[in-house]
């Protein structure tokens, strides 16, 4: 390997990130497309052609449906952030609209769950693990303050919908990153001062600037959105820490041109989601990936345990 932006070489440590390079790589390979690892704390890559014309159309014109109110499967999503009520620190922390699509939707959408699969397979994450799809607007004005999409989600990926031409804004930033060419000294103070909790998985942030100044600067690291592309980083180490290098926000749209994006989060718990869904096809068809692989346990007849998936049975069968 080249150590480049493109391609690295496998001196790294902890050796652990070298096989998580090379994993990413086969599934980057397989699928077709092309991907650039940003940075390795946190492990950003970014994928060129992740999705085509088709599936991002498919997905703008469910983002259609949604805004209109007309489709079941697709529910306004107002955060805890839009208001403030939840930020000590700042006010008005966003102002874009998201779309949450229930299991259902998530699921008998073809075009989708082609896409939840790829996402999960690309991060090697299990597909039942993972928050309902998000779809994202953003339109003039509309931005995304700093954050950490911590809660237990250890990974975060963000298909691009639409193209923005350099000038409108809507930027993905990484404000404790350097764009590959920066040099020299930061030209702005900490975007986010803070120290980790008692816990590990806990950051407290003291101080937090607002993003538009470093969105202005060539200084910082951004993703510029391009139709197909995707970005997947990565909100906590393996010791499930957490990843204070991966706030993160939103630049503000400028031009008149709109910004969409499909979101998933890659959860350590299952999603809860389909402990609401009352259709048993849908719950078992997620349940039931990669069961086709699966050998039956055999246990002694005179105990009783439970099965890996949850279900008690009488030992002596097959499960």
């Amino acid at each position: 390997f080249r150590d480049d932006l493109t391609t690295h070489r496998c001196a790294c440590s902890p050796p652990v990130h070298c096989l998580l390079m090379r994993f990413l790589l086969a599934a980057a390979v397989s699928f077709g497309w092309s991907e650039v690892i940003l940075s390795y704390r946190p492990l950003i890559i970014y994928f060129d052609n992740f999705a085509d014309q088709n599936e991002t159309d498919h997905v703008l014109g469910l983002l259609d449906v949604c805004r209109s109110g007309e489709w079941d499967s697709c529910k306004s999503v107002r955060s805890k952030l839009a208001s403030g009520k939840e930020s000590k620190l700042m006010k008005n922390m966003r102002n874009s609209t998201s779309f949450q699509l229930t299991v259902e939707g998530e699921v008998e959408d073809a075009i989708v769950e082609s896409l939840v699969k790829r996402a999960h397979a690309t991060a090697r994450h299990p597909i039942n693990a993972g928050e309902g799809v998000q779809i994202a607007y953003y339109e003039k004005g509309d931005y995304y303050e700093f954050h950490h999409d911590a809660l237990g989600r250890r990974a975060t990926f963000l298909l691009y919908l639409n193209t923005l031409e350099p000038g409108d804004g809507g930027e993905t930033i990484f404000p404790h990153l350097k764009a590959p060419e920066a040099s020299g000294e930061p030209p702005l103070p900490p975007a986010i001062t803070g120290k980790m909790g008692r816990w590990s998985a806990d950051f407290k942030v003291d101080k937090q600037e607002h993003l538009d100044a470093y969105c202005d600067s060539p200084y910082y690291m951004k993703i510029r959105p391009k139709r197909g592309a995707a970005v997947l980083f990565f909100n906590y180490i393996p010791d499930r820490s957490i990843e204070s290098f991966a706030y993160h926000g939103a630049c503000k749209i400028k031009g008149d041109k709109f910004k969409a994006t499909f979101q998933r989060w890659m959860r350590f718990d299952p999603n809860s989601l389909f402990d609401k869904s009352e259709d048993d096809r849908i719950i078992s068809r997620r349940a039931n990936v990669g069961a086709d692989l699966h050998v039956p346990f055999a246990v002694p007849a005179e105990e009783s345990s439970t099965t890996p998936g949850g279900a008690s049975e009488t030992h002596g069968a097959e499960i």
